[in-house]
């Protein structure tokens, strides 16, 4: 059930699904002064989440943007979290634009970091008619010279918290007591944490797929609004809600 309400909740989380909203009501309204307040916040939330400035300054502030890696240490385990391929109709995997969650665990068990993988990934749709994706990240990470000795497969997770529980019980059976290195995408690094760390893991957070750096700005991202920010605002959103529902129900 919470699953399936999170899935819900997506739609209420996107800010263009807001002004849409405001304008089919102002639609069916009638008075005048009522109509021009909805276009007037219609359209301020539009040039506020439009605002590519805007939007980078808060994912900042919000993504964790340093490795806590530290340098010569070796671990014995890393958690890669899925999120980063999807399925086509005929269940072929591809990468979509997460996949640097790959690169960076490929590169940290290349480099001796990490000893062994616990990929974690399950199939996160309602339907769940798509093969789970561990399933197409341990055939990538074989064919990118990684032993299968190497590899521990978790392929029920749907979400964060069933990610950190069930790699929980694989990291328990191999009596792993050192901290464990957990790789997902910068924004997604703070939820991470807070679920892995309520579960009594202690873990290292390696930040990859970053969504925002912090370069120079043009004139153009300060005045001309962008509906490709408009479109990466879900994201930021549904992980801050996210925090804050794992919070209350005690996940987190």
């Amino acid at each position: 059930m919470f699953f399936i309400l999170s899935k819900l909740l997506q739609f209420l989380l996107l800010p263009l699904n807001w002004i849409l909203i405001l304008l089919i009501v102002r639609f069916f309204v009638h008075s005048i002064r009522l109509k021009k307040r909805l276009l007037i916040v219609a359209s301020i939330l539009f040039l506020f989440f439009s605002n590519a400035f805007i939007y980078q300054k808060i994912m900042l502030l919000w993504q964790q943007n340093v490795s806590e890696l530290q340098p010569n240490k070796h671990y014995k385990i890393g958690v890669v979290l899925g999120g980063f391929s999807a399925f086509d109709k005929n269940d072929k995997g591809y990468f979509n634009t997460s996949s640097d969650r790959f690169i960076q665990t490929l590169k940290l068990y290349k480099q001796g970091i990490i000893d062994k993988i616990i990929i974690s990934g399950g199939v996160g749709s309602i339907q769940q008619k798509e093969p789970p994706e561990a399933y197409f990240v341990r055939k990538e990470f074989l064919a990118n010279g990684v032993p299968d000795s190497v590899l521990l497969v978790e392929n029920a997770s749907r979400n964060t918290y069933e990610n950190a529980l069930f790699s929980k019980k694989i990291i328990d059976s191999l009596h792993i007591k050192s901290p464990i290195v957990v790789i997902t995408s910068a924004f997604h690094s703070r939820r991470t944490k807070a679920v892995f760390s309520k579960l009594g893991l202690q873990t290292v957070i390696h930040p990859s797929a970053f969504s925002v750096i912090d370069y120079r700005f043009d004139v153009e991202d300060f005045i001309f609004p962008s509906a490709y920010i408009l479109s990466e605002w879900p994201r930021l959103i549904k992980e801050i809600v996210g925090l804050v529902t794992y919070k209350i129900s005690g996940k987190a």
